[in-house]
């Protein structure tokens, strides 16, 4: 079963997750205006959620790329150090 997320809640997209896929894990944020859709991705989590908008992590320039329509069974949660760091 897939973990309900929230908006604003930083997360971990597998490779190949949503439109705009990455080749790596990524750290992305789900999107405040967000909008919450039925998964689309084929899992067996009937309660599966997939979310219109993420925006990664800033790059070196402070550039925020977007991910578009990622579904709750393609995040796992960011690793403790990373999500302390967000908050700060």
């Amino acid at each position: 079963m897939s973990k309900r997320r929230h908006p604003g809640e930083w997360v971990m997209v597998a490779p190949g997750a949503g439109f705009l896929a990455t080749e790596d894990w990524k750290r992305a944020q789900i999107d405040p205006s967000s909008r919450r859709e039925p998964c689309y991705g084929g899992c067996d989590d009937m309660y599966c959620t997939e979310w219109s908008d993420l925006s990664m992590a800033p790059d070196a320039s402070g550039h925020r790329a977007a991910l578009y329509h990622v579904s709750e069974c393609q995040m796992r949660d960011c690793p403790q150090e990373e999500s302390r760091e967000q908050k700060a």
